[in-house]
């Protein structure tokens, strides 16, 4: 086993209900006709359910890998595979990077399998049809999202693969259209999901923080803005409470900092990233730590830091997971703290002069974490703020799957880790070149 979690309870499911082929797969091995499945509102729910279990495969990589291939974690175990990730240098045969494509176009195609069908069964209201349709859009945008920042361009897919008549061999997109396909499509999910949904589910303000994010991540800056004003103005985001309480305690198994006030979305089904952070003495298997460079980025005084960095047996350990026993540990999908970074980063890089919104952002976030707040005199230039800004976001988001991919959109990983651009994508998996001759490889492998 690689790096899977270690919980598929949910995932179960998914294989129960959709199509358990990968679109790309060169030998599938299940085929269940949707018409089985997808004929009244039950058995749409079901398949819906299961994308979001679907995804539960890959979120683990995403967190991991960020952190292992940027400055933020140093592998430290035995997968061979993860060596690879931590000098930046993936084979295209590397059987993480297969996985990773595959299970993101498993959660693709579950998603396709409600957006092409849940609109011909009768559902008790349109509304909730429309919910359920925009939930599995906007789950299909965000796999896009994690795919165009690993690989770059890829075959953008929106027809379920109802069988093996439906394999097809597409061809890959340029990255910019499938940015422009991924923010159409949060566009169209948003008009069709309520404004504030059950937890743990995708409403209105998840996908204008998911749009926010990509916009940010693709330069659209006056539209990130844009997004996060839609999340601040409703109101209902606007306390940063302790994320994690009982400062000091971090070990705590008690249901402290998950679902806080914060979160606009949390993953609710557990996650198995301290059993892959914890020293073996304590259950895991140490594979990945904070790294020293992280470690000297703290501020003394800062109250995250045990919620960064712990010590057992001597090494630096992942303390954010930390629920080990029961492999409850959340993933922080969206968060208020993310998102006044985002405004503030994107005010700064509209062209703003005054400084002193975006500065209280940045303070805010430091008054949780009981620092004291930058004085406004040292914020005096664009670059200089933009400095705070991000800082604060690899203090605040570490170990939640950004360092990297912040890196990479700022320029940053050149000079902080002396990488040339086409290392900053991964290698299209050669077994899927393999089967499909459409696919052509990233420049460098």
């Amino acid at each position: 086993m690689h790096s899977r979690k270690l919980n598929y309870t949910l995932f179960t499911l998914f294989l129960l209900f959709v199509a358990a082929c990968d679109t790309l797969d060169q030998d599938p091995q299940i085929s269940i006709d949707s018409e089985q499945v997808l004929t009244n509102q039950e058995g749409a729910e079901a398949v819906l359910i299961a994308t979001y279990a679907a995804m539960e495969a890959f979120l683990p990589e995403e967190i991991m890998f960020s952190a292992v291939m940027s400055d933020e974690a140093d592998h430290t175990g035995s997968f061979t595979e993860w060596t690879e990730f931590d000098n930046n240098n993936v084979n295209p045969s590397n059987i993480e990077v297969e996985e990773y494509w595959q299970d993101v176009y498993r959660m693709i195609n579950s998603a396709n399998y409600v957006i092409i069908d849940a609109p011909g069964i009768e559902f008790t209201s349109n509304n909730r049809k429309a919910q359920v349709v925009g939930e599995a859009q906007a789950l299909r945008a965000i796999g896009y999202f994690y795919l165009v920042r690993w690989f770059g361009g890829v075959p953008i897919i929106t027809a379920p693969t109802r069988t093996i008549a439906d394999i097809s061999t597409p061809s890959r997109e340029t990255g910019s259209d499938v940015y422009d396909f991924i923010i159409s499509e949060l566009i169209e999910a948003r008009s069709l999901v309520q404004t504030t949904g059950p937890i743990g589910f995708i409403d209105s303000h998840v996908i204008n923080g998911i749009l926010a994010r990509v916009y940010l991540q693709r330069g659209q800056y006056q539209e990130a803005l844009d997004a996060t004003e839609l999340i601040l103005a409703s109101g209902e985001f606007t306390v940063l409470e302790p994320l994690f309480r009982l400062y000091g305690d971090p070990f705590q198994e008690s249901p402290g900092g998950l679902n806080s006030l914060e979160s606009l979305w949390e993953w609710q089904n557990g996650n198995g990233l301290a059993f892959f952070g914890f020293r073996p003495a304590f259950g895991g298997r140490y594979e990945y730590a904070p790294s020293l460079d992280l470690a000297f980025s703290i501020e003394p005084g800062d109250a995250r830091t045990p919620y960064i960095i712990q010590i057992q047996e001597g090494q630096r350990v992942v303390g954010k997971y930390f629920r080990i026993r029961n492999s409850s540990d959340h993933f922080y999908m969206m968060r208020l703290a993310e998102i006044l970074l985002i405004r503030a980063e994107a005010q700064v890089r509209t062209g703003v002069t005054d400084f002193t919104e975006p500065l209280s952002f940045v303070n805010l976030i430091r008054q949780r974490a009981f620092l004291p707040p930058i004085p406004v005199e040292e914020a005096d230039s664009a670059e200089r703020m933009l400095q705070f800004i991000l800082l604060e976001r690899r203090i605040e988001l570490a170990f939640e799957g950004h360092r990297w991919h912040d890196l990479v959109r700022t320029g940053d990983f050149q000079f902080l880790l002396g990488l040339s651009e086409e290392q900053t994508r991964w290698p299209i998996p050669q077994g899927e070149i393999d089967v499909n001759g459409n696919l052509i490889q990233n420049g460098g492998y």
